[in-house]
């Protein structure tokens, strides 16, 4: 059972403006037509990406997180408390529908071990973000067996868990 939402998590969630994608509520800013519906058409295509190349994994996403909230944040997170994956408009806009597909992956992992009872502590913070790097990397085989080229995904991986070694050993 999701947890009730904070009043101003709320109040600034029913600001924005709501559309479906398939079995997820998609929240965004409200903006000019076009642009609520290139948000809308973006997530499609990421969820039809994961659909047509990763299906199992496309229904344990669709069951694990069922909200988006797409605004301006600096970065892609998930709410723990909420229960809902906050996505960049500069991502999402980007018309990158497998580079979506990742970071819905990613996203899905932190609510899929929120789900597991897992309690977030920052002692374990970075062996979650490694085990959602891994989630990415095993899609990444995944479409390299079915003959894409994933060279570029790979570095990108690699950036991020070196980013996540260098934050653990420092701050950690």
């Amino acid at each position: 059972m999701r947890p009730l939402l904070r009043p101003l998590f709320r109040w600034d969630l029913a600001r924005s403006a709501k559309s479906t994608c398939g079995p997820f509520v998609v929240y965004h800013d409200r903006g000019p037509t076009p642009y609520d519906t290139s948000i809308v058409e973006s997530v499609t295509a990421a969820i039809a990406f994961l659909r047509r190349y990763a299906p199992r994994r496309c229904t344990r996403i669709e069951r694990d997180m069922s909200v988006l909230w797409v605004r301006k944040a600096t970065r892609p997170h998930y709410l723990l408390d909420q229960g809902v994956c906050v996505l960049p408009v500069s991502h999402v806009l980007a018309g990158n529908p497998s580079a979506l597909a990742f970071t819905l992956i990613h996203e899905a992992t932190h609510a899929r071990v929120a789900k597991a009872g897992i309690e977030w502590r920052p002692s374990v913070e970075s062996r979650i973000e490694h085990l959602c790097l891994k989630e990415e990397e095993r899609f990444a085989l995944h479409l390299e067996r079915r003959g894409f080229d994933v060279d570029a995904i790979r570095a990108w991986i690699e950036r991020a868990r070196t980013t996540v070694v260098e934050h653990w050993d420092t701050n950690g």
